[in-house]
């Protein structure tokens, strides 16, 4: 209905939820359990952590570049953003 469109109202909210209660209509939200909040919560925590080791090899970078040390060519072809033990020596 237009009026629903137009005002945002607690009584106009209200006989909404009342007339889609009573046609049976009326649908659950979907509560996600521990199992899958728990995963969730996973997933943000190695996104952050990924997010800030790439930051912070790009900052060793610009500061070797800042100080005139270049990354050899054989480096930075094939294994961007890898750090080897070979690549630290």
């Amino acid at each position: 209905m237009s009026k629903e469109k137009l005002r945002k109202t607690n009584s106009v909210d209200s006989s909404k939820l009342a007339r889609e209660l009573r046609s049976g209509t009326l649908r659950g939200i979907y509560v996600p359990d521990d199992v899958i909040l728990e995963m969730r919560s996973l997933i943000r925590l190695r996104n952050m952590v990924v997010k800030d080791t790439t930051r912070e090899k790009n900052r060793i970078k610009s500061l070797l570049r800042f100080h005139g040390i270049d990354i050899p060519d054989q480096f930075t072809r094939h294994s961007v953003g890898n750090r080897s033990k070979r690549f630290l020596q």
